[in-house]
């Protein structure tokens, strides 16, 4: 997933650092956090046989693991430039304005998350944002 986000990077966001790298363990971090979000969803998409599911070609899916991995990447290696350009590729795919600093909550789901935007606030488990929410 990671070399699948840095062509998605590279081929919306040209101008970024060419040796720029999504190192293995914040994708690897990323998709625990994920999956631990998911496996508390009871919703159709979000789990099968019981085990957490993700699909990249799911938008909601991919908003979310976008937000988690801008965030891993800040909060790992205080590399800003990186999860200012994840957070705009999360823009221009899914139209959420979700900054990868703002504090989410370990369990959330965003649902058809056009024209969403979602500042800073505090934000308990269990959340669920759906198309068009400003908070």
């Amino acid at each position: 997933m990671g070399s699948y986000v840095q062509r998605l990077l590279a081929s919306h966001l040209p101008e970024g650092n060419e040796e720029e790298t999504l190192r293995e363990r914040w994708v690897r971090t990323a998709f625990e956090r994920l999956e631990y979000s998911f496996r508390h969803v009871n919703r159709k998409y979000y789990r099968a046989d019981g085990t957490a599911r993700f699909d990249h070609l799911n938008s909601d899916h991919m908003a979310s693991f976008l937000w988690f991995l801008g965030n891993t990447v800040w909060q790992e290696s205080g590399d800003e430039d990186l999860a200012v350009r994840l957070s705009y590729l999360n823009r221009i795919m899914h139209g959420i304005d979700l900054f990868y600093s703002v504090p989410m909550p370990d369990i959330f789901v965003l649902v058809h998350p056009i024209g969403t935007v979602i500042g800073r606030g505090t934000f308990g488990n269990y959340l669920v944002v759906y198309q068009q929410v400003t908070v």
